[in-house]
């Protein structure tokens, strides 16, 4: 679900429309790589994700190219934060300012800036019931997580995180907080990659780096937007972990995904969100000791 604003440009002589006057001075922006990870400072063909570094959330999409001087469109993925209704809002006001002469739709309904903007609370009050709703699904059993896409990468709520947002004094502000610390961390993600091998069987790899700070799932799963050559859903047959200390060549392999988490030592993993790990880098002792593991299966 989203809200979506279209902003055409109806003076005579119309202008472009800068970066700048988009970002503002609050927003940065990127565009989704592979598994919906942001990459930041690069624009896609036609469109990228503005985020407000500091306090990140889901951000928003911006349909746009630098020659455009017709329109542009907005569109804010709800339920998101208090300060990304804000940012989108803040948005919208320096384009129609900027352009001057424009009309504006909200989700293919003609308005005017200036009705879209008194809707601020209004849209603050419905995410914040789509949120209790969904973290109390959650808890009641009724789904066993929920995924989140947001500006950097997509996060997982589980039953912790939904507990400690529903028993939280401010819902919005807890989900705020819990967005902005995730996408703050200072750790790598891996993508698993994927490989058809000989025999048509599918094998899913993920690649562990030793030595820097890393996010593991719990389980191995098809990143969002991956699928098979025929369109259908990726399933693999079989995972496949790797190390590597080097960020290039694989240092050992595990057969099979759990026997890596198996392995590493407990004290350097800690919960991240519903779906995943972090893993603080190894000593070359604990190095040693998961090597040694590894060669215990072959």
């Amino acid at each position: 679900m989203s809200l979506n604003v279209e902003i055409t440009q109806t003076g005579l002589i119309k202008k472009t429309l800068p970066l700048e006057v988009i970002l503002g001075d609050e927003l940065d922006y990127g565009t989704f790589a592979t598994g919906y990870l942001l990459e930041e400072r690069q624009l896609g063909d036609t469109s990228f994700i503005a985020y407000n570094p500091k306090c990140i959330a889901r951000g928003f999409s911006v349909e746009w190219t630098e020659k455009e001087k017709h329109k542009v469109s907005l569109s804010l993925p709800l339920y998101t934060t208090d300060g990304d209704i804000a940012d989108f809002m803040h948005c919208v006001k320096r384009i129609t300012d900027y352009w001057n002469g424009c009309k504006v739709t909200v989700d293919d309904e003609p308005t005017t800036a200036e009705e879209f903007l008194q809707r601020f609370d209004e849209l603050c009050a419905l995410c914040a019931d789509h949120l209790r709703s969904t973290m109390q699904q959650i808890l009641d059993g009724e789904c066993q997580s929920f995924i989140l896409i947001s500006a950097k990468l997509p996060l997982s709520f589980g039953t912790e995180e939904a507990r400690n947002i529903l028993t939280a004094g401010d819902s919005m502000a807890a989900l705020a907080d819990f967005l902005h610390e995730k996408q703050s961390l200072d750790a790598f993600y891996p993508t698993p990659r994927f490989y058809k091998l000989d025999d048509s069987e599918i094998l899913g790899v993920i690649c562990y780096f030793n030595g820097i700070r890393c996010i593991l799932p719990t389980e191995p799963t098809v990143p969002f937007g991956i699928t098979a050559p025929d369109g259908q859903a990726l399933k693999p047959d079989r995972w496949t972990a790797l190390v590597s200390t080097d960020g290039k060549s694989p240092s050992m392999t595990f057969d099979g995904y759990t026997p890596l988490l198996e392995h590493l030592p407990k004290e350097k993993c800690s919960r991240f969100d519903g779906g995943h790990i972090v893993v603080e880098a190894l000593t070359p002792e604990e190095h040693e000791a998961l090597a040694a593991a590894a060669d215990k299966q072959e």
